[in-house]
């Protein structure tokens, strides 16, 4: 029967009523357009190389329903737990401890507190500073930071452990007491160094090169603030 997808086929039922009847999937290489119209309503279409499916909603309009191999998500897996699998079609993502995720519109924002890192490279007996990070609103913190050198030419590496606090009135910092530095250093960049700074509102962590080396420094922040 065609209906030039006007109406669906209608076949009685034993009771004499009437129910709608659908023929079977239409499955070829390629995605329907306005002109492939002579298919009852809701006809159902797929397209075989993307796995797209289309349904037919009349006067020439096909409805996407899917969109193939690059569909919807039926799983998430993390570090432990295995795959989980949505329950009434979510799954959540939550943070932990010192992690915030904050949702807006189709976009997860997931924000670390406490923690900040970076990297520099000095050439020579140079300074640069491997993190810079400010100090925001009024309050005091507590640091921990990690940082390492690495001169790949040498080869030869340095370590250093910094711990110490800062206040700040939200418009300058200042250093509570001397940090303490713990340094392990290879004689071949036994000149080199590390400090911690205030500059303005800004905790400035900086490194110092040897002369005749390239160092390729990573540093790690760590803080609880009120």
């Amino acid at each position: 029967m065609s209906n030039n997808g006007n109406f669906a086929p209608l076949v009685a039922s034993r009771d004499g009523s009437f129910v709608t009847f659908l023929t079977p999937c239409i499955a070829v290489p390629y995605n329907p357009t306005s002109n492939d119209s002579n298919v009852q309503l809701f006809q159902s279409w797929q397209n075989t190389v993307t796995k797209s499916f289309f349904v037919y909603s009349g006067a020439g309009a096909w409805v996407q329903v899917t969109s193939g191999t690059g569909g919807d998500i039926t799983s998430l897996t993390g570090d432990t737990g295995g795959a989980l699998s949505p329950v009434a079609g979510n799954i959540n993502i939550v943070g932990g401890s010192g992690v915030v995720v904050a949702g807006s519109g189709n976009t997860l924002t997931i924000d670390v507190f406490g923690t900040n890192e970076g990297t520099v490279t000095t050439v020579g007996a140079t300074t640069g500073n491997v993190i810079t990070y400010d100090l925001g609103a009024a309050g005091v913190y507590s640091l921990d930071i990690f940082i390492e050198g690495y001169d790949a030419a040498t080869p030869a590496g340095v370590a250093y452990a910094i711990t110490g606090g800062v206040r700040t009135t939200g418009s300058a910092g200042v250093l509570i007491g001397a940090p303490m530095i713990d340094a392990f250093e290879e004689a071949a960049l036994s000149a080199a160094d590390v400090a911690l700074a205030i500059s303005g509102n800004s905790l400035q962590i900086a490194v110092t090169g040897v002369a005749g080396k390239t160092i390729v420094w990573k540093a790690r922040l760590e803080f609880i603030r009120s």
